[in-house]
């Protein structure tokens, strides 16, 4: 039975920060609004004020999520952490020193709400580094039932604090609560990231965003769910706030106790909502727990339209707050599992994106259509809240692709032309005179399909060569083409697009130990453009299965024998179909029949793809699966075309 992610220092590090920083954030909103509202006695001023928030947090939330993707969402967690204290310290600095400024003020919300914008995406982006995914629903439920508390809790608590002590020690308390927030994200350790071999090249940030909202937008799946989600949002936010307080003037007295129970209603909902998720499995897909939530919150809407008593209102209300609790914990999870890793970030800002962004059209809609009738109101956002529901039922369902293509006649290259040719090449190490060439006069042509074997002593260059290939290392004299484009000389960002058509296994397999076989080959895909339209998890299964570990898909390294590993590896290379395959030693920690099994194996899926594969080997129990076999020593190439011969 798995622990509680509680009992693992990292995530209750986390879970602790962010309910800290949520509180500070709501304790702000309500002491900024108090204090604006004193010093100015200004409707308007107070308005201009939380706009001024609230626009940079809508609007930047995409941009937060992108720089999550590109930093450690840890340390952009912390900078927007400590930068949000140092601004309501400043205010607190002001209010020490009787310095009230209405423009400063301003100028301090549109940079508390931009930094908001950067925190926030982050946090949720670094929850799924801190647990496995089989616990992701509960981790997202104390995540999410701290968030509900925190409507609660945040402005109760800056009601209090202003009330007994002033605006003053209010803002102090405040800037203490946020800091001891950032000080536990602080705490919180995770992982250092590996180095792929493969590692994408960055591009300038607006090109992440548009890059992200591509992903979201070809992701069948993703895309219905986030417009759902708006839909949802767009549908509830007015008709809750404006139209539960109208309903409250006509039919229970005009009392703002009794508004403040109602709107207390759906957090208490919502709390439960989320005890119920935490007891559920994970949802395979997102979409038909929304439809199903647009049902719910749509008969309760309309329902609210005829209520006439508070306690019915009030467990309506409810009701709609145990499903959208339920439905959010679900769907964080459901969005954390299928999300490509270096995508998290994004889709976490794109998400809370869409839950904020319609906010201002659904409470200007709503406050027209009460003036017309309370009524017409309710029944228009319940309708709405139906048509969003029967318009998504009916959707057309997205058509999963096979993984593995059959090998057709279109190929990117002539059958004459080499994919690797190698003229006059010459390699050194180090520089001056420690400078030693390793690599002399190497020429070499491999062609589409072909099946080389490169054997020799220790030390001859091999490896060195491989690297060279596989645009790991920069060649520096003579000619190096692989797949028509010449590399020697070639910049880092024409090496990084090199190496996403080639396929690497290595002796030592090099499977990232916290990911699990699935999301060790679906990370494979996900350095691919192309893939982002394409049901990556159901590929890296079908991969697996090809490679005969269908019944090991959720098993961590840990967990897998040695030939095990390798084929994880080898499903890892081939499953984004490169046109070139270079394995370096792949049999060297394997028995003789696990390393025949593995070579076979390599050998077979590779005719299929009709990729080519450059195998560097000491096995000489595995020669005879090659087309050609090359020998090298001393950095030169001795034979380029000794015949295989079985052992």
């Amino acid at each position: 039975m798995l622990r509680s992610p509680l009992y693992f220092p990292n995530f209750r590090w986390l879970w602790l920060g962010q309910t800290l920083i949520l509180s500070a954030a709501k304790f702000w909103m309500v002491s900024l609004t108090w204090l604006v509202l004193q010093k100015t006695a200004s409707g308007l001023a107070v308005g201009t004020v939380l706009v001024a928030a609230a626009i940079p947090r809508a609007l930047f939330m995409l941009v937060g999520g992108a720089i999550s993707d590109r930093w450690s969402p840890r340390n952009v967690a912390i900078i927007g952490g400590l930068i949000n204290t140092v601004l309501i310290g400043i205010a607190t600095v002001l209010l020490i020193l009787d310095g009230f400024n209405l423009i400063v003020f301003i100028v301090i919300a549109v940079l508390f709400g931009l930094f908001e914008a950067i925190l926030y995406p982050a946090i949720l982006a670094l929850l799924p580094q801190l647990v496995r995914k089989s616990q992701l629903a509960e981790a997202n439920a104390w995540i999410q039932g701290s968030e509900q508390f925190t409507e609660v809790i945040g402005p109760a608590g800056a009601g209090f604090m202003i009330g007994a002590f002033g605006l003053t020690i209010a803002f102090a308390i405040n800037t203490l609560i946020f800091a001891f927030g950032s000080l536990f994200i602080y705490l919180v350790r995770t992982r250092r990231r590996q180095p792929l071999a493969t590692e994408p090249e960055k591009q300038a940030l607006t090109g992440e965003i548009i890059l992200g909202l591509k992903y979201a937008w070809t992701q069948p799946a993703i895309r219905i769910s986030l417009l759902l989600l708006a839909m949802i949002n767009f549908a509830m936010l007015g008709p809750i706030i404006i139209g539960v307080a109208a309903l409250v003037n006509v039919k229970f007295g005009a009392n703002a106790t009794t508004f403040g129970y109602l709107q207390s209603a759906y957090g208490i909902g919502a709390l439960l909502g989320v005890l119920v998720a935490s007891q559920m499995s994970a949802i395979k897909s997102l979409k038909t727990p929304l439809v199903l939530l647009c049902y719910g919150l749509g008969a309760g809407l309309i329902a609210l339209g005829f209520v006439q008593d508070f306690w019915i209102a009030s467990g309506i209300i409810a009701l709609m707050g145990i499903g959208g609790g339920t439905v959010t914990v679900l769907g964080m999870t459901w969005l954390q599992q299928n999300t490509a890793s270096n995508m998290q970030g994004r889709m976490m800002g794109l998400t809370m994106f869409a839950a904020v962004a319609l906010d201002p059209f659904s409470q200007g809609v709503s406050g027209v259509l009460v003036e017309f009738s309370l009524t017409g109101l309710f029944v228009a956002a319940g309708v709405t809240m139906f048509l969003t529901a029967i318009a998504s039922s009916i959707g057309r369902t997205h058509k999963i692709e096979s993984v593995i293509k059959s090998v057709t006649t279109d190929s990117s290259f002539p059958v004459s032309e080499p994919v690797i040719s190698v003229r006059n090449l010459n390699h050194y190490f180090g520089s001056g005179m420690l400078r030693k060439q390793v690599l002399f006069d190497i020429n070499l042509d491999i062609q589409p399909g072909e099946i080389v074997i490169m054997t020799g002593p220790s030390g001859s260059g091999k490896t060195t060569l491989l690297t060279l290939m596989g645009g790991l290392r920069s060649a520096q004299e003579g000619s190096l083409k692989i797949l028509g484009q010449e590399i020697c000389g070639a910049n880092k960002q024409q090496l990084t697009k090199l190496r996403r058509q080639i396929g690497y296994i290595f002796q030592a397999h090099n499977l990232m130990t916290f990911l699990t076989t699935q999301e060790n080959v679906r990370m494979s895909l996900e350095l691919h453009d192309e893939y982002l339209n394409h049901d990556i998890n159901n590929k890296a299964i079908a991969m697996l299965e090809s490679v005969g570990l269908g019944d090991r898909i959720s098993y961590y390294p840990e967990n897998l024998s040695g030939g095990q590993k390798q084929r994880v590896a080898i499903a890892r290379a081939l499953v984004s179909q490169p046109q070139i395959v270079l394995a370096d030693e792949p049999t060297a920690a394997l028995d003789k029949k696990s390393g025949r099994d593995v070579v076979e194996l390599m050998q077979k899926l590779a005719k299929e793809q009709g990729c080519t594969i450059l195998l560097v080997t000491h096995d000489n129990r595995i020669l005879d699966i090659a087309d050609r076999i090359i020998y090298m020593e001393d950095g030169q190439l001795k034979d380029v075309n000794i015949k295989a011969k079985i052992q």
